[in-house]
């Protein structure tokens, strides 16, 4: 019993410690905030993260579109993602996942944007396989140096 304890909590720890922490918006520097109110001046509800140094915007976007902003202690913006419909991949990326990936479905599909260049983020899920999560360029080229944003 001792054994299981002593391995388990370490993993314990270090599980948690990949997430982000939720923190009440007096938590959040005013640089932070600032940032966002310039970029949505009209949203209210937002939901904050802090992963290190940097801080995470959550909120829906006219009540229908989900968008999570990443902006460091600075104020300065990170990158930002938002809810697509998968009609709004380009055909070259539903060309790579239909070649590639045959025996996949899109699941989810998400915008990203960093330092003016356009990623899209997409789930794919099979029956009875392991789901596969992409980041690409709209010219279908997977981007290995984005990690996958959850």
């Amino acid at each position: 019993m001792k054994r299981q304890i002593i391995i388990f909590l370490p993993l314990a720890f270090l599980i948690a410690s990949c997430n982000g922490q939720n923190i009440s918006r007096d938590k959040v520097p005013s640089l932070v905030l600032n940032t966002l109110k310039a970029k949505y001046p009209l949203i209210n509800d937002v939901d904050w993260e802090k992963h290190g140094n940097i801080y995470e915007a959550e909120f829906d976007l006219n009540d229908s579109t989900e968008i999570s902003v990443r902006i460091d202690e600075a104020g300065g913006l990170i990158m930002q993602k938002q809810d697509v419909p998968n009609s709004n991949l380009t055909s070259e990326i539903a060309a790579v996942i239909k070649s590639q990936y045959k025996d996949y479905t899109i699941d989810d599909v998400e915008k990203i944007e960093k330092d003016g260049v356009i990623y899209y983020q997409v789930e794919l899920k099979g029956k009875n396989k392991k789901e596969v999560n992409l980041v690409l360029l709209p010219d279908g080229t997977e981007e290995k140096k984005i990690s996958y944003w959850d």
